[in-house]
């Protein structure tokens, strides 16, 4: 009675798990193939129930055969679809299921097993003529089968591998049982008492592989688990107060019906809620897993952004905490978007890290921005080796930058398809992996948090202005009124005719110097008009980059020299034949860096200019590079640095004029031919500027 029992539960559990598996992704091949070693596997065992209980014609004691033949040819199937993605490859397995319709043929055609019987509870075979081939075809399929494992074991790494564990483990769980009380026994030892509960082993095995498979493709197992749990536990509890209610109110204080069905059913409804959220949080603590309704959060969520209004880091912690603890993660860090172009870090759960930044030119942001509005998964990317068309080396570098900040997902959050900030998640708690309900919280926190964000930024934004408003009447009267009244001064002295001629001659020098600095702080001033207005054209032409930054060393020359710095530029040594652009603007950069890096560094020191091609954010890139060993940026500037009229205390004291117009313009003109500008800096090292300018191949 008992190994009936058994068998009749384990080919219901192993047909549910079939299914389950199926659901999660029907058109899968892998998840098909399984789903039909687990029909075959049940129909093995439920053909023994039968022919235990009900029925011990021939034909049920030819079924087992008939299923565990097919059962194998389907594992093998599996195993080899493990890793493959090539429909022709599939279609070329299909063929491993000839030889196992050959045996099945043979099976029910009385040339295996010739007859059947049963006695206490056993099955006892009359073997046939091929029963030999019977085994050596089963031998050789698990043979095969572990061959095929051991090679992907080898040749695969991360969740494959992972998943092939798995699978190992349930074979072994299956096969050296069952093997043994289903065909050593029996054919050596004459011994069957043991043969009718083999097939049950097959449960283990299943249960292992439908693990690895939902575990390491993006659904929570363990969700399957938990409700199951609390289902039993609630219908248990339940049911024991039902009738303990009734038994008590019938037997003791002889109350019958209908009164002794009403009252329990009444107590039942008061408490089923307060059971129900009991029950839940001790399965929590289990499973490690809050069961949240998806609504429920994102309106906390919504009703949180709204009460913090525009105070971002109040916006961010509420929503970290909820999506944190309704997730059960290890860490969450959220970094925004900062006018240098780096992602640092606002807010961090769970780790100790004080801070984290991520450059513009980290491979992470590079995939986020090439492809909008996608999620970055760590075990996606190590197991996919088609992932997004990336390369095996790009996949790799991306592993590897996850791997280096040690986190498991990465959500982007865009503001009109614009990445403003990243949320950077770690595994879950239970270690199960993040399901389709978990992405879609996710999208809309991110959602939220973009538009927080943007908020925040426009308010920033807006105090900005207004002290830049004041600043600019302050900045320009006085940068402008300055060389207006050196050259009128020296222009009224060289009007005297007491002067010599070389008085004379330096009077109008200075005039000239001063008009000159004056028609340089109007074009800064126009330029800035024509960006803002959005005005500015770029006429792309073929440039020459080597001979305009030539060009431009040898027009600051006297400049150089009179500071004695050591300048260092090779030039030929990188050719960017593609490269093409506004001549006249891309030679403003460069002159406004190289002015920077002369003006900030001291007599004596060194200034170098350097050109390097590179695949930048997926494009094929010349990056110019200007470093200096001069004054440094502080940290508490390095925000600023490309806002209109900011003017770091070091730099004014070192160069007093100036708008500090110079690299926002730069900015604007490398944002408009497609490039990127950023800079590197470094407490009494000095400070690299870097621009990069798309090539054509």
């Amino acid at each position: 009675m008992a190994s009936s029992v058994l068998l009749f539960t384990s080919a219901v559990l192993i047909v549910f798990l079939g299914f389950t598996v199926l659901l999660s992704r029907p058109k899968k091949f892998l998840n098909q193939t399984f789903f039909l070693f687990c029909l075959t596997a049940a129909g093995w065992i439920f053909s023994i129930f039968i022919l235990l209980n009900f029925s011990q014609t021939i034909i049920w004691g030819q079924l087992p055969f008939v299923f565990s033949s097919l059962s194998a040819a389907f594992l093998l199937l599996f195993s080899c679809a493990l890793g493959v993605r090539s429909p022709k490859y599939k279609a070329l397995l299909a063929l491993l299921l000839i030889p196992a319709v050959i045996v099945s043929l043979f099976s029910l055609g009385g040339e295996i097993i010739k007859s059947v019987a049963v006695n206490d509870n056993f099955v006892i075979n009359t073997f046939g003529g091929l029963y030999s081939v019977f085994v050596i075809y089963l031998a050789f399929y698990l043979l095969t089968i572990l061959a095929v494992l051991i090679y992907k074991y080898k040749t695969n790494s991360g969740n494959e591998r992972m998943k092939i564990r798995y699978v190992f483990l349930g074979i072994f769980s299956f096969v050296v049982p069952s093997v043994l009380t289903n065909m050593l026994l029996p054919t050596f030892l004459n011994f069957w008492q043991l043969n009718s509960i083999g097939p049950a082993f097959s449960l283990f095995m299943v249960l292992a592989i439908s693990y690895s498979i939902l575990r390491y493709h993006l659904m929570d197992v363990w969700v399957l688990v938990r409700l199951g749990t609390i289902f039993t536990l609630l219908l248990g509890v339940i049911s024991f107060f039902f009738v303990s209610f009734n038994y008590l109110l019938v037997y003791y204080l002889h109350i019958g019906s209908p009164w002794n069905s009403i009252l329990p059913s009444f107590f039942i409804t008061i408490g089923f809620i307060p059971l129900k959220r009991l029950i839940e949080l001790a399965t929590d603590k289990i499973f490690f897993r809050k069961h949240y309704k998806l609504g429920d959060l994102i309106g906390n969520i919504e009703a949180s952004i709204h009460a913090s209004g525009l105070d971002l880091n109040s916006s961010l912690e509420s929503v970290n905490q909820i999506v944190a603890n309704a997730l059960k993660l290890e860490k969450a860090v959220i970094l925004i978007l900062i006018p240098r172009d780096h992602f640092a870090s606002r807010q961090i759960i769970g780790t100790d890290i004080t801070s984290l930044e991520l450059k513009h030119n980290n491979p992470i942001i590079t995939y986020l921005n090439s492809f909008s509005g996608s999620f970055l998964d760590r075990e996606e990317v190590e197991r996919n080796p088609g992932f997004k068309g990336l390369s095996d080396s790009a996949r790799q570098e991306l592993v590897a930058q996850l791997d280096k900040i040690g986190f498991s997902l990465v959500v982007p959050i865009e503001f009109k398809g614009k990445l403003v900030g990243v949320y950077l998640l770690g595994a879950k708690k239970s270690g199960d992996s993040f399901n389709k309900d978990d992405i879609k919280l996710l999208q809309h926190a991110a959602w939220e948090m973009s538009s927080a964000i943007d908020n925040a930024k426009s308010f920033e934004e807006l105090k900005r202005l207004d002290e830049a408003k004041s600043n600019f009447i302050s900045v320009v009267s006085h940068q402008l009124r300055t060389p207006v009244t050196i050259s009128r001064c020296n222009l009224e002295l060289a009007l005297d005719d007491g002067l010599t001629a070389e008085e004379k001659n330096t009077t109008m020098k200075a005039a000239y110097e001063g008009v000159s600095s004056l028609g340089h702080q109007l074009d800064q001033l126009l330029t800035v008009l024509e960006i803002e207005e959005k005005e500015m054209v770029v006429k792309k032409e073929q440039i020459d980059i080597n001979k305009m930054i030539s060009n431009l060393l040898l027009d600051n020359k006297i400049i150089i020299k009179n500071k004695r710095l050591r300048l260092e530029f090779a030039p030929g040594k990188i050719k960017a034949d593609g490269l093409f652009g506004d001549k006249d603007k891309i030679r403003r950069v460069l002159d406004i860096l190289l002015i920077n890096a002369v003006n900030y560094t001291p007599a004596g020191g060194k200034v170098a200019i350097s050109l390097a091609l590179s695949n930048f954010n997926s494009k094929s890139s010349l990056v110019v590079s200007v470093s200096d060993n001069g004054v440094s940026i502080s940290e508490s500037d390095k925000a600023s640095i490309f806002k209109k009229f900011f003017r770091s205390a070091e730099a004014t004291s070192m160069s007093p004029n100036g708008f500090g117009l110079g690299l926002f313009i730069a900015r604007k003109i490398i944002k408009a031919h497609g490039g990127d500008i950023w800079f590197e800096s470094q407490e009494n090292k000095g400070t690299t500027f870097y621009f990069s300018l798309p090539i054509k191949k």
